[in-house]
């Protein structure tokens, strides 16, 4: 079971909030070490072994002990000894969550129930043909999470007031791309101004370590694009599309562009109204 997605269940399902899951997985990072450090606390690494080992690992496609073994500073005992104490001392999502306080446990119960329900129904579901596609419906549920999670994460009301199949002269900052994969192949773009990037970065910004905002600002709307995208796919499987979100690429403009898309067949454009401006969703589908 994917704790990641186990969480936006909980947050769509109003179990927790965005801080909640912003705190637990702060305690699951605190408390769940990795490897290498377990084995320089055990003494079976120096620092410098250490230093060493996730140097290589850059060009090496290896898990860190494999890794250690073949360039002789562990052995395969003590990499065994290590991964059973990792295991043992491991914080579970659900853990980490009644520890801070945001879940007791017959709620986490309640809901671990329901998510495993959803997950067998998921598996027996059979995958509708390309006539049966409703572009149109797809669309607007997309919208619809993206309206719901804009609330969630900034407290502002967004609705989805115009539908369209082409877009003229559109102002945008930001440009988030995500792909989806599968015997329904399609690709969604954000396209947002500033105002909105602003507040939905400011949200956002408690989720990231200082070092990944130093190194990309314009991964917060990637962290928001990834909440939307993975509840999205989530609940595609429940219609039998099968599909796994690419990881989300944002394109940033110095000054705001203006856009315009043409008319294409099986391409759906909403467009979502905020206090602090427009979003343009567009939804193409490629088979």
């Amino acid at each position: 079971m994917s704790a990641n997605f186990f969480g936006l269940f909980l947050l769509e399902q109003g179990y927790v909030t965005v801080e909640h899951l912003t705190q637990s997985v702060k305690l699951q990072k605190r408390r769940n070490r990795k490897i290498g450090y377990l084995a320089v606390e055990k003494g079976y690494l120096s620092q410098t072994q250490l230093e060493k080992v996730l140097k290589a690992q850059r060009n090496e496609d290896l898990m860190f002990g494999e890794l250690a073994i073949m360039l002789g500073v562990l052995s395969d005992e003590q990499k065994q000894e290590l991964l059973l104490k990792q295991q043992s001392d491991h914080l579970y999502l659900g853990e980490a969550l009644m520890e801070i306080d945001a879940i007791q446990f017959p709620d986490l119960e309640k809901a671990l129930e329901s998510y495993l329900q959803q997950q067998e129904r998921n598996k027996n579901v059979v995958s509708r043909t390309n006539n049966d596609i409703d572009y149109y419906e797809q669309c607007h549920r997309l919208t619809t999470i993206v309206c719901r999670y804009i609330f969630r994460l900034t407290g502002l009301t967004a609705r989805t007031k115009e539908w369209k199949t082409q877009l003229k002269g559109f102002e945008t900052d930001e440009v988030i791309f995500i792909d989806f994969p599968g015997a329904h192949h399609f690709s969604v773009n954000f396209y947002l101004p500033q105002p909105i990037n602003q507040i939905i970065n400011d949200a956002c910004k408690p989720i990231l370590k200082p070092s990944q905002e130093e190194v990309r600002p314009n991964r917060y709307l990637g962290i928001f694009a990834n909440i939307v995208s993975g509840i999205y796919a989530t609940g595609l499987t429940e219609t039998g599309w099968h599909t796994t979100p690419s990881i989300p690429m944002v394109e940033h403009y110095l000054s705001p562009r203006k856009i315009s898309i043409s008319d294409l067949e099986k391409t759906n454009i909403a467009i979502i109204t905020t206090p602090y401006g427009k979003i343009a969703v567009r939804v193409q589908f490629h088979s």
